[in-house]
């Protein structure tokens, strides 16, 4: 029994010890946001375009830690031109915006950080503070005025399903506007059917916007869901 017992205070002692390094490991890493905690909590609906702090501190530690890996290898998949002009559509907190800004600031690119959300735009020029190549833009795609034609290649991940469905088609259509003829749109969504996309209604919203599908892909991850990746390019 004294060897159990000491076993067991040993795991406790370790996993507490786990705990409270994590733990300062997150305060650490996320402080930088804490000048917008009062804004962010302002704007708090808990959505995910209106989070609260705590969510927000959450998922900007997790982008830029544990799934950082994954942001870090889709943009290398993605072999951009580091001339280009590219939107990262839905940025988010700039996890994999970063990478395409990385890729940008060796030739003479340019990075256009969209979001409907305030909130992640203010998480993301936090993020992306040490580059000089990206310009952010908030606001409804739908809405916004934005020169027809400009962009060499649109980035979306893990964005569209989270676009309410009656309102999807006219956001692919706004994207189309603005890129240029036979610019690509690269698509990284998760394929679970309660919380996903699946790839046969991806496509059927680029068909109908006039894109020509590349290439489709299926990723199946050993931890999450399955993702669809998807290159259509602009006729």
């Amino acid at each position: 029994m004294k060897k159990i017992k000491k076993v067991l205070l040993f795991i406790l002692g370790t996993l507490l010890t786990l705990f409270i390094g994590v733990t300062i490991w997150f305060q650490v890493y996320t402080s930088e946001l804490s000048p917008l905690k009062e804004s962010i909590n302002q704007r708090k609906t808990g959505s995910i375009v209106n989070p609260g702090y705590f969510f927000t501190k959450f998922y900007y530690f997790i982008s830029g830690t544990i799934r950082d890996a994954r942001y870090r290898d889709f943009v290398s998949s993605l072999n951009l031109d580091a001339n280009y002009k590219i939107m990262n559509f839905g940025c988010g907190p700039g996890a994999e915006a970063k990478y395409i800004a990385e890729v940008l600031s060796t030739g003479n690119g340019q990075l256009t950080c969209f979001d409907i959300s305030q909130t992640w735009i203010d998480v993301a020029k936090i993020r992306l503070k040490n580059y000089t190549n990206i310009e952010f833009v908030c606001g409804d795609i739908t809405a916004v005025e934005l020169t027809e034609d400009s962009y060499d290649a649109i980035v979306i991940h893990y964005v569209l399903h989270d676009i309410p469905t009656d309102i999807r088609q006219k956001v692919i259509d706004a994207l189309k506007k603005i890129l240029k003829p036979e610019a690509k749109i690269f698509i990284l969504e998760p394929a679970g059917k309660e919380h996903g996309i699946q790839a046969e209604e991806i496509k059927q919203l680029m068909t109908l916007s006039g894109f020509t599908l590349v290439e489709s892909v299926e990723i199946n991850y050993t931890i999450g869901a399955n993702v669809n990746s998807q290159i259509y390019q602009k006729k």
